[in-house]
């Protein structure tokens, strides 16, 4: 049937949602192919739909399942390889390549948030991340080389932009996460570079510009980047401080508007300041030397003593000798209590002796976050909730992504 504009309502149904996400390619791809081939409709209406869930982030297995119809419609539609249908379908490979990484992104989050939750118990979802990005990469090799039809060419370059971005905040928190701090800073100026690349590719309606950045998905990316800004402006701030790159974060990149949700420096010292904790340091057992080039936290022998019990971040910055005088205690303790924190356990420890109230928390292998408490009764209620939020935070180190739409 037709409308009032003479154009099949099932041609108009597509364009209103496919003008709900503001991409000018989709209005142009349903008028040059929907309007001479009403077959291909039910297809282009299927992807403009899954294209909304995906940009609104109301992912899940069914989406999957939606992208893998409309990519099997397509191919028993498109004739021959030159077809525009069958260029579409294979941007839509790596899109769904991609799907399959948020949705790990999200399980692992959904782990950590368990209760009684471990470091070991994201390993296994940690290597299904490193086979989805391998997957991912071998999808975008197959489209990078080639100019698909020109109704395609906008898809292909956001796509693109947007998996390219996505791998580079992956690379970047394995990174930080193995306290690599050439790659890690490197990888955080290439993001907030391509973060501007990709809203100025992405398609824009009409001449309007800002549309896309407000997707819920370029905001989830943005905020990524804020995560691992956070982290590593706590995991490598007494490491650029010592080298004197460290004034007022200069030499880290500049950070997007949520960055403050994230700020898991301010948050420490907003902590200190209450007058709750005496001291807060973030530990690196290094006992196996960290080899580099004058970026890495360690020489290239292997420490010995206290030396290799680093601490990569301590608060306030005016504790250093209250650090020195407890980081005997504090290593010995970490190592004392090894088993119990490598399965995730929160120690408590008062030292009669030196009246200090010692809270060790995990957050990911060789990396313990500490509170000391002297000399007051320590609120252990309000410290545990603040140690379990905090290393939870950092060892995931990104956002929740939205899970429904309503």
């Amino acid at each position: 049937s037709y409308g009032r504009s003479g154009v099949p309502e099932e041609v108009e149904e597509v364009l209103r949602y496919m003008r709900a996400l503001e991409f000018e390619y989709a209005s142009h791809l349903c008028k040059s192919l929907v309007a001479r081939d009403l077959p291909a409709a039910p297809a282009l209406l299927a992807l403009s739909e899954a294209d909304r869930r995906y940009f609104s982030l109301n992912h899940g297995p069914d989406l999957v399942m939606l992208y893998k119809g409309v990519i099997s419609d397509m191919g028993k539609l498109a004739h021959g390889t030159n077809s525009p249908l069958a260029d579409c379908a294979a941007i839509l490979q790596v899109r769904l390549a991609a799907l399959h990484v948020y949705l790990i992104l999200t399980d692992l989050l959904a782990i950590a948030e368990r209760p009684g939750s471990k470091p070991a118990d994201l390993e296994g979802p940690e290597g299904e991340l490193e086979e989805a990005e391998e997957t991912l990469l071998q999808q975008m090799y197959h489209v990078t080389h080639w100019t698909p039809h020109q109704l395609f060419v906008p898809l292909k370059r956001q796509t693109m932009a947007e998996v390219s971005l996505l791998r580079r905040l992956l690379a970047v928190r394995r990174a930080v996460r193995a306290v690599d701090v050439k790659e890690a800073m490197f990888g955080l100026h290439r993001c907030k570079v391509e973060l501007g690349s990709w809203e100025e590719l992405a398609p824009q309606r009409g001449q309007e510009t800002g549309n896309f950045a407000a997707l819920p998905l370029a905001k989830w990316l943005a905020k990524f980047y804020d995560a691992l800004l956070g982290k590593s402006s706590a995991y490598f701030a007494n490491f650029l401080g010592e080298q004197g790159a460290l004034v007022g974060d200069s030499k880290l990149p500049p950070s997007s508007p949520g960055t403050a949700a994230f700020a898991v420096r301010e948050r420490v010292n907003a902590l200190v300041g209450s007058g709750k904790v005496s001291l807060v340091a973030i530990v690196l057992q290094e006992d196996r030397g960290l080899h580099g080039d004058g970026w890495s936290l360690a020489r290239n022998e292997l420490r010995g003593g206290l030396a290799a019990w680093p601490a990569l971040f301590h608060a306030p910055h005016s504790a250093t000798s209250l650090r020195a005088a407890h980081w005997p205690n504090v290593v010995s303790m970490i190592m004392d209590h090894a088993p119990r924190l490598q399965e995730g356990v929160l120690v408590v420890y008062y030292d009669r002796a030196v009246k200090t109230t010692y809270v060790l928390q995990p957050i990911e292998p060789r990396i313990t976050l500490v509170f000391l408490v002297v000399d007051k009764r320590a609120e252990l209620a309000v410290l545990k909730s603040f140690a379990s939020n905090l290393a939870r935070s950092l060892r995931i180190a990104f956002p929740r992504l939205k899970e429904k739409v309503p």
